[in-house]
């Protein structure tokens, strides 16, 4: 069901430009992946889990993470959606070492 709903966030907020601060965006996602609405609005009125997704980006940034997605790798950080030779460049810099 995570992954259901993590598809639709994406898919809803790229294509569809909705906004997923909204609650309105959220229950519509938790309602097309087959959640009751109820159920995530209460779950949603609690807050549950705001406070450590709030302490995830603080350290994120803290990092030096800026960009979505984020890869890192033996040291290596592929920032942003780059092209698939990006990734290409970073592993093979990555399996060849220092």
């Amino acid at each position: 069901m995570q992954r259901q709903v993590v598809e639709l966030v994406f898919e809803k907020h790229f294509e569809d430009t909705g906004d997923i601060t909204s609650l309105d965006f959220l229950l519509g996602v938790g309602s097309d992946a087959g959640l009751d609405e109820a159920e995530v609005r209460r779950y949603l009125d609690l807050g549950t889990g705001a406070e450590e997704v709030d302490e995830a980006a603080i350290g994120a940034r803290a990092d030096g993470i800026a960009h979505v997605p984020t890869i890192e790798i033996n040291g290596v950080r592929i920032e942003g959606a780059d092209e698939a030779g990006e990734f290409y460049t970073a592993l093979v810099s990555i399996k060849e070492g220092p």
